[in-house]
């Protein structure tokens, strides 16, 4: 039976040695505390993660160490994106030997293309594996997937879902409504955006894939059982709880503040690979005091969880 990713899962952040490499001990123990933690599915080699700057061979030993860690525990679909078509095919194909039970696919980036074009992207890569896809809609950095092309998409039983990053309710809303109307009963809506799990359940999307999850998932799968259960009002009152933290960490430079936050709760993280500024070290400091203590509100005496030192 093809894999349907549901409940809240976490895209997931890169840590790195000091020397810029990937710090699988690290890996190993974040692994750990997210599936004792509750979470339901793993996203490496996301864009919070800092895929872009990530080599193949980086990519495909995160990935397989996501998997060795999670050992079936969970579900692993990784990113395989790429700005050609046959580079993400080759991605998708090695994820899918590695075990993986589904990918998760942008649309091809850099140069603006055509809705023709996303369309044949997704095509093309579907056909060349017998795993899941996940549509990665993330108008922020590459071409929009119009709901027009997601409805011609959902026609391929093996695009299994759509992450939708864009921050647009109406875009979630019609797509669960289209993927409904296609009697696509296999299919999943998931919010990219923590800010927006508690409304998107309300309209129907079947949970999150989302980076805040791998730091707080306390709180986001928190949101979701609450939801579940029928206890609509704790699960707002939960969403809005974060609202802080996400600012906070919105004012620096994307991923800094998902990094910082999760160096404070004791998971070594190390640097950037994109080269951070001077000034830049300096703001930095304060943000961490403030991400610190709006999260000690949050967690209490749950808030240090891994053994990691700090970076700066």
């Amino acid at each position: 039976m093809m894999f349907v990713p549901s409940g809240v899962n976490s895209a997931m952040i890169t840590p790195f040695t000091k020397e810029g490499k990937v710090n699988e001990e690290v890996v190993r123990d974040w692994v750990e505390f997210l599936i004792n933690r509750g979470i339901n599915g793993l996203f490496p080699v996301s864009s919070i993660g800092e895929f872009i700057h990530l080599s193949r061979e980086e990519a495909e030993r995160l990935t397989a160490v996501v998997l060795e860690q999670a050992a079936g525990r969970v579900p692993v679909f990784p990113g395989v994106s790429a700005a050609s078509t046959d580079i993400a095919v080759a991605r998708a194909k090695a994820a899918e030997k590695m075990g993986c039970q589904a990918v998760v696919v942008m649309p091809p980036y850099y140069s603006p293309v055509s809705q023709g074009l996303v369309l044949k992207h997704y095509q093309k890569i579907a056909s060349a594996i017998n795993i899941g896809v996940v549509i990665y809609n993330i108008p922020s950095t590459t071409t929009p997937v119009s709901t027009d092309t997601f409805k011609e998409l959902i026609k391929i039983r093996n695009i299994v879902a759509l992450k939708d990053s864009s921050g647009d309710m109406k875009q979630i809303l019609h797509c669960i409504d289209l993927a409904e109307e296609a009697g696509r009963t296999d299919f999943a809506v998931m919010t990219g955006w923590d800010d927006l799990l508690y409304p998107a359940l309300c309209v129907g999307a079947r949970g999150c894939v989302s980076g805040v999850s791998g730091i707080l998932p306390e709180i986001i799968v928190g949101i979701y059982q609450q939801f579940q259960a029928g206890n609509k009002d704790e699960a707002l009152k939960l969403q809005r709880s974060i609202l802080p933290v996400l600012r906070t960490m919105a004012s620096l430079q994307f991923p800094a503040g998902y990094k910082l936050a999760l160096e404070s709760r004791g998971f070594a993280t190390g640097p950037l690979r994109q080269p951070v500024d001077e000034v830049d070290k300096y703001h930095y400091i304060t943000i961490r005091k403030t991400l610190e203590s709006q999260m000690a509100k949050l967690l209490g005496s749950g808030m240090l969880a891994g053994r990691g030192n700090r970076w700066s």
